[in-house]
């Protein structure tokens, strides 16, 4: 093998570049020569002529959809170097840019692997060149190019793609550990699972691609991502598609929706064109691509028809786990509306659902199963051990509101609190006298009840739980600090105050996802007072306590500590603070800004960052103001920018816009019975405060 010199490495500016900073592409290792389907490992270098003056992504971020998120790569002969990510569907990823980015000084490596943007289907040299925008000016990406790298691409030996496949395959197999409390997590066991899913995502064979449909969605956690746009990247798609038509017909695979829908997609690649690039910035134009969209998904519709048939063919024979998990994806996204047999056999299936599967019916997924012939399976999951019993709870409350109260009292009374206490947390009373005795005793044996105690207990068994906190003198439990900031303020404060001496830094008062529901004055006070902290994690979380809790006394502190961050020295932690005051006072619980308040927050922003978020949410809050239906919890919804945790929530911000504003319900959920339902519920709400409502949902 014949090794070739880095021919050349610095950057060239594209327009509204600064000629201050340089960007070199490299070779790592100067290694230049590299069998085809190796992974081609290369350096961004970047330095700068001041340094501090320009901050650097460093981010490892992983490319899984056609847009990249911060780099691009070409290739010249351009022929026989594809993009293996082409004609995936997904356009643009979830992933923003890491908002702490460190300084520009000396030299700033960023590895990267050619092979994520650029599949080599010849043998040959090549002329490889980088774009990047990891450089910012401010806040102001700086569009960088490299000049050219040369590398060639030889053909491997006998033997040495089956060796790499044979030891990615004995990788995957083993799967994901079972979760163990208290195991101490094995990075390395992870690293070695995203080299396995790498190597069969390059290397562009028929073994590497039969594994690939092999080990999606039915192998460890760690390799999907890879393994998805390896799917797509293979240039033996018929081969992939053949091996995933073999597991959705397979007796012993669970089909996902994950899974038939990438089949689905895949399938359409083959005779749909793609979608063209998604136009983010020009209205006219996205209008154009939307269109476009529906007739792509039109075409699409008798391949989606052929597989779910496909997978309702194959449940007679399927069997345990892989009979309930397919036969809850062709219940969820098969035929609307299922028929009431497909109903039936889930629910008798449900026991045997992963984890996953029953929280997600149980939640997002609710409306479809919801009427009373379900109570039977919900009571017995709420009333088991199972992963799904908090969730099961929470809709034995919404369809038997008497036998949900008497099992969450149950509960409360074994000190069997379970990973989501908020579901025993929802019944309406402010304390639950008979419960002190209970939570009192569970908390001085060491069970897990804060925050239960925290929301019912009353102040009878205060000197016991004061008594408890005491014996731990280390301990900084924020539910418990809201339990004495409700009963004893004073104390509370004091006690606070002696805690945080012994441990700075520490002892913030984080209540997520609880703060509506532990909220009290003496608490609210705490909070405002943290707003001057010196400490950015605790005045961050008295941020969020006053955003999802607070009342409109807390407004004008929260201003008024954002006026302290302007005039202070910005740093890396404080670009945090400024996004938590933006959306504390954006979306607080207990206010809504007007416009003029909206323009002031906009005018104190630090960065464009702040700024764009506040263009975002003024356009939620510009009336008709939109109201979408949650599932997380009964009456739950999204008004505006809002997320309202329930009916009292709910109530409560309705009364803060001014009579005779205009509302509109999106259609979501399938218009089903139970979102008709709902949205008939928050009408009488908007109705009572005097408010409009326009006649229909809109799509």
């Amino acid at each position: 093998m014949r090794f070739l010199l880095v021919l050349a490495s610095m950057a060239v500016m594209l327009p509204g570049a600064a000629a201050d900073v340089s960007f070199t592409l490299a070779a790592k290792a100067g290694r230049t020569t590299f069998r085809m389907g190796e992974p081609v490992d290369v350096e961004f270098r970047f330095q700068a002529d001041a340094p501090g003056k320009y901050r650097v992504q460093t981010m490892q971020d992983v490319r899984s959809v056609r847009n990249a998120l911060l780099d691009s790569f070409t290739a010249e002969p351009r022929e026989f170097a594809v993009d293996p990510l082409a004609d995936i569907p997904a356009q643009i990823g979830f992933d923003r840019p890491d908002p702490f980015v460190p300084p520009l000084a000396g030299t700033v490596v960023v590895e990267r692997q050619l092979n994520e943007w650029l599949t080599f289907r010849q043998p040959g040299r090549y002329r490889i060149t980088a774009e990047t925008t990891r450089v910012r000016l401010g806040d102001t990406p700086v569009k960088l190019r490299s000049d050219v790298i040369e590398i060639e691409m030889v053909a491997p030996e006998p033997g040495w793609a089956e060796k790499r496949v044979a030891e990615a395959v004995a990788v995957l197999e083993r799967g994901d550990p079972p979760p163990a409390i208290g195991q101490v997590y094995d990075q390395s066991r992870e690293v070695a699972v995203r080299r396995a899913a790498r190597t069969l995502r390059f290397l562009g064979t028929p073994a590497a691609a039969r594994a690939l449909a092999r080990f999606f969605e039915n192998g460890p956690m760690a390799a999907q991502g890879d393994l998805r746009a390896g799917l797509f990247g293979s240039p033996h798609r018929k081969e992939v598609i053949a091996a995933m038509e073999a597991a959705v017909a397979a007796p012993d695979v669970p089909v996902s929706y994950y899974m038939i829908g990438t089949l689905i997609e895949l399938a359409a690649a083959e005779t749909v064109p793609p979608d063209p690039a998604y136009p983010a910035e020009d209205q006219e134009a996205l209008k154009r691509w939307n269109e476009e969209h529906r007739r792509r998904l039109e075409q699409t519709r008798p391949i989606e028809r052929r597989y779910f048939s496909t997978l309702g063919d194959a449940l007679a024979r399927k069997m345990g786990q892989a009979h309930a998990v397919s036969l809850a994806t062709l219940f969820t996204n098969g035929p609307q509306p299922p028929a009431p047999a497909v109903l039936a056999a889930l629910m008798k299936d449900f026991a045997a659902l992963p984890e996953g599967f029953q929280r997600m019916l149980l939640t997002s997924e609710w409306h479809r199963i919801v009427s009373p012939a379900v109570e039977p399976v919900v009571r017995s999951v709420a009333a088991g051990t199972g992963p799904g019993r908090d969730f099961a709870l929470m809709r034995l409350y919404e369809l038997n509101p008497e036998a949900g109260r008497a099992m969450i009292l149950g509960r409360i009374r074994a000190g069997n609190i379970g990973r989501e206490p908020r579901v025993l947390m929802l019944l309406p009373e402010k304390t639950i006298p008979e419960l002190d005795g209970p939570l009192a005793d569970a908390l001085e044996q060491g069970k897990p009840v804060e925050p239960v105690l925290a929301r019912y207990a009353s102040p009878a068994v205060f000197a016991r739980v004061r008594a408890s906190h005491m014996g731990q003198p280390g301990m900084c439990s924020g539910p418990l600090f809201a339990y004495f900031f409700r009963v004893d303020p004073a104390w509370a404060a004091s006690q606070l105050s002696e805690r945080r001496k012994a441990n700075p830094g520490g002892c913030a008062l984080y209540l997520s996802p609880n703060e509506d529901l532990l909220m009290s004055p003496g608490l609210e006070r705490a909070a405002i007072d943290d707003l001057r902290n010196p400490d950015p994690g605790t005045r961050r979380s008295a941020q969020s306590l006053l955003q999802y809790g607070g009342s409109s006394a807390a407004e004008q502190p929260l201003w008024d500590a954002f006026a302290r961050l302007r005039e202070s020295r910005v740093g890396p932690m404080d670009q945090g603070l400024e996004f938590g005051f933006t959306e504390a006072l954006l979306k607080g619980a207990g206010w809504v800004l007007t416009p003029d308040r909206i323009d002031r927050l906009r005018d104190a922003c630090i960065t464009e960052q702040c700024r764009g978020l506040i263009a975002s949410e003024r356009r939620a809050l510009e009336p008709p103001l939109r109201i979408s239906l949650l599932s997380e919890e009964p009456m739950a919804a999204m008004v505006g920018p809002f997320r309202l945790r329930g009916e009292v929530q709910l109530k409560a911000k309705i009364g803060q816009f001014p009579r005779g504003t205009l509302f509109r319900f999106e259609r979501g959920y399938g218009n089903s019975p139970w979102a008709a339902s709902q949205r008939q519920k928050i009408r009488i709400l908007l109705e009572a405060a005097g408010m409009r409502v326009e006649a229909a949902p809109v799509q």
